[in-house]
């Protein structure tokens, strides 16, 4: 059928036709006979006629974006992205070359580059709505063409509609139930509209079905620890970190599930060494020291929190647990110092400490 064959020569045909540059004048001769051929199904003609325009033909921009989508058409996604490279070197903004792009880094199996070029075309009026026209109607027409979902569903996300993504994803996999790419889609989706039982159960299929990465794995854990199977998320975060190794994501998640076990001297362990593996992160040295504070170590909580606010200084929550670190160690002109700044942040309860600390900081006592 010509929608399920000509998928991204479609969807390039009309957003340059509807781009206002292009609808603000003629085009030229041979992107006219171009595109007649390509009505007319004689693609490889179409392209050799683009490979030799010449390039100060006013329609070279539109003329080589085409050519790059016909390359993509036969399978030569290397001569495409080199195309579409070329193009976006001389004009930034041609959506449809940057789309196009996408379309050729993911082919080449380079799923992070392409999600962001594919994300940046998205924004574009012109290529966003007509994108998710066009799968619409070849999903609608074709609904085994797993491409045109996984068109469709990308064109959702970078237009930030999340929920329409994933109902396109429910819908592929309604006709396409072992696409295991649209399944990861829905997976990862379900996890941002945080639908943890659903998310779970997608990922638990791909992994049964031999289909694993660390992302895999880190997403089933983050959807046990935020459906409160604590146990179940440890064991996939401590399976992921064994099998691809550790990073801070890992060690901090697995330093909230322990710490919500009650385990705290694991949870402080956790987030140190997430701490040491992104020691300029201050959200990494903050966790830890809230997690020492509640062990009772308020010393080390205390430098965790000094190191944190050395990364952000002015930070007003840290500038209140550094008070009360304080305030435990008796060390009352310190504490009264951070809780004055916490207050001045916008830390409310940070006004009940000042007035205590400075009506009689010896009578305060030990904070719990």
């Amino acid at each position: 059928m010509f929608f399920s064959r000509w998928l991204p020569l479609v969807l390039l045909a009309l957003a340059i036709y509807a781009h206002p540059v292009a609808a603000a004048r003629p085009q030229g001769e041979t992107l006219r006979k171009a595109l007649s051929l390509l009505k007319a199904e004689r693609p490889l003609e179409a392209e050799t006629m683009l490979a030799g325009i010449d390039e100060g033909d006013s329609d070279y921009g539109a003329a080589r974006t085409l050519l790059g989508f016909l390359l993509l058409q036969r399978a030569a996604a290397g001569e495409a992205e080199r195309v579409f490279t070329q193009v976006l070197a001389a004009d930034p903004q041609n959506a449809p070359a940057r789309f196009g792009l996408g379309i050729a880094l993911m082919r080449r199996g380079a799923p992070g580059r392409a999600a962001l070029e594919l994300e940046k075309a998205g924004t574009d009026p012109v290529v966003g709505h007509r994108a998710r026209e066009i799968y619409s109607g070849i999903t609608a027409a074709a609904p085994h063409n797993t491409e045109a979902w996984l068109g469709s569903i990308r064109s959702a996300k970078s237009s930030g509609d999340a929920r329409g993504a994933y109902a396109a994803c429910l819908s592929c996999l309604e006709h396409n139930p072992e696409d295991l790419q649209c399944r990861e889609q829905a997976a990862f989706l379900a996890l941002e509209l945080r639908m943890y039982e659903e998310s779970g159960h997608q990922l638990e299929f791909l992994l049964r079905n031999g289909h694993s990465s660390r992302d895999i794995l880190n997403g089933l854990g983050f959807a046990c620890m935020n459906r409160g199977d604590l146990e179940g998320a440890i064991r996939v975060f401590e399976s992921s970190r064994d099998r691809y190794g550790t990073d801070s994501w890992i060690e901090t998640n697995l330093g909230y599930v322990s710490r919500c076990r009650g385990d705290l001297i694991a949870a402080a362990g956790h987030y140190r060494r997430a701490a040491e593996l992104d020691p300029s992160d201050p959200e990494k040295h903050y966790d830890l020291a809230f997690t020492l504070h509640l062990s009772g170590k308020y010393e080390s909580a205390a430098q965790s929190l000094e190191a944190a606010l050395r990364l952000r200084p002015g930070w007003g929550t840290a500038h209140y647990n550094l008070a009360m670190a304080y305030w435990n160690l008796r060390r009352h002109p310190l504490a009264l110092a951070h809780a004055r700044l916490a207050a001045q942040k916008g830390v409310a309860r940070a006004r009940a400490v000042v007035e205590i600390l400075a009506r009689n900081p010896a009578a305060a006592g030990r904070r719990p």
